[in-house]
């Protein structure tokens, strides 16, 4: 409908948004992070209302699925933003997952969805998006991977290590 309609020109004006300029980035990884505020404008301008989104606490957070979330004529939708090589394309490599959160940021019943783009460095340095995708995830087949995990405040912060051995002064010349 009308929403599918807009959807289609926000995607194609992300495109054109990206490719204007070219997007800079030190590394690859960061890319995504710069696409993000050129959806964010480019949904805006076909009449959604869209930003980070706001979680349970009213905060809003980065961190995590959704990047984005959008409401037009009372639907509202979560966004991934994804960049990616288009040669890694059929690659197994993890790429999207969901951890359980104390403050979810889906508050909303919405369309899941992700945007994806190709993106390819250029001779200028800057990086160029090849193609761009709308994908529903609402049926993507996901494996539930339960794991125990720690930070390096947990592992070497402990008031009981079995030895810990301080290097003197001369150890360290």
């Amino acid at each position: 409908g009308e929403e599918a309609a807009a959807l289609k020109i926000a995607l194609e004006a992300s495109l054109r948004a990206i490719n204007r300029d070219g997007l800079e980035s030190r590394r690859v990884k960061e890319v995504g992070n710069a696409v993000e505020p050129l959806v964010i404008a480019a949904l805006e301008s076909a009449g959604f209302a869209a930003d980070r989104p706001t979680a349970v606490s009213g905060k809003q957070r980065s961190a995590g699925y959704p990047d984005l979330e959008a409401s037009r004529a009372g639907c509202f939708f979560y966004f991934e933003i994804k960049t990616y090589n288009p040669r890694t394309e059929n690659s197994t490599q993890r790429t999207f997952y969901l951890s359980p959160s104390d403050d979810p940021k889906v508050t909303h019943a919405a369309f899941h969805l992700l945007i994806a783009f190709a993106i390819e460095p250029s001779e200028d340095g800057k990086y160029y998006a090849k193609s761009a995708q709308l994908v529903d995830l609402n049926d993507l087949p996901v494996k539930l991977k339960i794991e125990y995990n720690a930070s390096n405040r947990d592992l070497y912060q402990r008031a009981d290590p079995l030895l810990k051995i301080e290097a003197s002064a001369q150890d360290l010349d």
